[in-house]
């Protein structure tokens, strides 16, 4: 089930920006914060929302304000996603960066 949903996000990622869709983009590629919202919602179905976030779980993702944190922490949280590295014992997502 990982695979597949591992390959579907690389084919809407691929088509998106083939297509330019409305997807904000940093330098033609997907936000690890955007392919966050692929995953889950291709793992959990389109109406899936995220629970509030923390700000607890990345350490560079503290704004519960930011629309990204809810979703990189739902991904982390349900193994879809791992850190980029780690700072102070927490987990970095390092959002922003494009896949």
């Amino acid at each position: 089930m990982r695979i597949a949903v591992i390959l579907l996000v690389v084919v809407v990622a691929i088509l998106s920006i083939a297509l330019e869709s409305t997807i904000e983009k940093s330098a033609g590629y997907m936000l690890r914060e955007e392919v966050a919202v692929v995953a889950l919602k291709l793992h959990f179905g389109v109406d899936y929302e995220p629970e509030p976030a923390t700000g607890k779980v990345f350490a560079d993702m503290t704004n519960v304000d930011y629309w990204g944190t809810k979703w990189a922490e739902a991904a982390y949280n349900e193994g879809l996603f791992r850190g980029c590295g780690w700072e102070d014992e927490r987990p970095l997502f390092c959002p922003g960066d494009g896949n």
